[in-house]
């Protein structure tokens, strides 16, 4: 994770901002990303944005040490202020470990599993908060969301699971250069 921020900030000393395909960067805590996740982004329109995450899960938490990728596409929808906003969004997951699959191999029966376990769709909502700091945005935030197996499980399983059950928070905070 060291590195991964070291090689960030190279990158981005040693380009102008005209250069990048991205002009933020991204610190998450939370989620299901990951314990901690480290990304780039940037904005598609004046309501919409992307982001690209890599997340990490200590063994301590996750019983081995798991890395994910995601990316993320963020759209505005209410303007509760000039300095705040609420979003929605949806991302794209992928688990990178091998403890995680794409497909399942033919031992087995297509009826154990129904889905892959290691790519997800994450549906979110979102409030941000935006401050200027010495001339560029800083946007702290808050997400709620969930992850499409989840979704399935509390459906199938609403007499025992709680929509509080399968939602999770997410905090984080991005810096526009």
């Amino acid at each position: 994770m060291k590195k991964f921020l070291f090689s960030l900030l190279v990158v981005t000393s040693l380009f102008s901002k005209e250069d990048l395909f991205f002009d933020r960067v991204k610190l998450q805590m939370f989620g299901n990303i990951g314990l901690v996740s480290i990304g780039i982004g940037g904005d598609l329109s004046k309501e919409s944005s992307w982001d690209f995450f890599y997340g990490y899960v200590p063994r301590k938490y996750g019983g081995v040490n798991i890395n994910t990728l995601a990316i993320k596409y963020n759209k505005d929808f209410w303007n509760l202020s000039s300095k705040n906003q609420m979003y929605y969004g949806i991302g794209l997951m992928h688990v990178l470990n091998q403890r995680y699959q794409s497909t399942f191999r033919d031992e087995y029966p297509e009826t154990n599993y129904y889905e892959a376990t290691s790519i997800h769709l994450l549906p979110y909502l979102g409030l941000k908060s935006k401050r200027d700091f010495f001339g560029n945005d800083v946007k702290a935030y808050i997400e709620v969301g969930t992850i499409d197996l989840y979704l399935v499980n509390w459906y199938k399983n609403q007499e025992t699971l709680t929509l509080g059950d399968v939602v999770n928070i997410a905090f984080g905070v991005g810096y526009d250069f």
